[in-house]
């Protein structure tokens, strides 16, 4: 279970000896790229249903006859080209090769320190970058191939489009904000889990206030509202 204040105060995650996974500090994120930063954590975290075109186009058979953890393994060679030192620093993923564990005839993937990556440890790992930015699991089927392959192509279409448009940073609207708030240097040192729980707060509370201006002033119907949406100390 992620302990969520852990996460609100920045703090590593020691998954065991060999991996940890840090948050990196907004100063840190522009620094390495935040473009490059947020790329990285998509591909960590991306699942099957994320997937579909490439999975398509290279094994010729459908997202959901891929696992999660299998589509990580494959994609292993991706990650070890990268630099993947901003959220699991000191882990040597160039020398990672696949092996077979004898105690679950399972895949797993082990280093040349004797770190190892299996199934579990995956999990431990994208449910914990997942628990920092708030991105939910893709889950994501068809009903039957025809809708499958309208699917493939409509996220064909998604992708090429997406290529094509410039990146809009996603940590620059709410800092600007931040700024006028608090000290400007202090804003870098924030850690990101942190800023984007204040960021989506800060939304919520918004949300909040302008529907409670709706219902005094009579243009909107509480009967007619979810509770929760009247709760801003509720769950992002």
């Amino acid at each position: 279970m992620i302990d969520q204040l852990c996460v609100f105060r920045g703090r590593d995650y020691v998954i065991n000896s060999g991996i940890t996974i840090r948050q990196p500090t907004i100063g840190e994120i522009e620094e390495f790229g935040e473009q490059k930063y947020f790329s990285t954590v998509k591909l960590i975290t991306s699942t099957p249903a994320d997937r579909k075109v490439e999975i398509w186009d290279s094994m010729h058979v459908y997202w959901e006859e891929v696992g999660e953890y299998d589509l990580f393994v494959s994609m292993f060679g991706v990650f070890a080209a990268m630099d993947m030192s901003i959220i699991i620093p000191n882990l040597d993923f160039k020398s990672f090769k696949t092996i077979i564990n004898p105690n679950t005839n399972d895949l797993a993937l082990i280093n040349k320190d004797g770190v190892k990556i299996d199934r579990a440890i995956f999990t431990l790992i994208t449910d914990y970058i997942r628990s920092v930015h708030h991105l939910k699991k893709n889950r994501e089927k068809g009903f039957d191939d025809f809708a499958r392959d309208m699917m493939i192509e409509d996220d064909r279409y998604d992708n090429q489009s997406a290529a094509n448009k410039p990146f809009k940073s996603v940590i620059l609207p709410f800092a600007s904000y931040l700024a006028i708030r608090q000290s400007f240097s202090a804003l870098w040192d924030i850690p990101i889990g942190a800023f984007l729980y204040e960021m989506m707060r800060e939304y919520k509370v918004k949300e909040y206030d302008n529907l409670m201006r709706g219902i005094y002033s009579g243009c909107v119907d509480i009967k007619k509202i979810n509770k929760s949406e009247l709760n801003w100390m509720g769950d992002l």
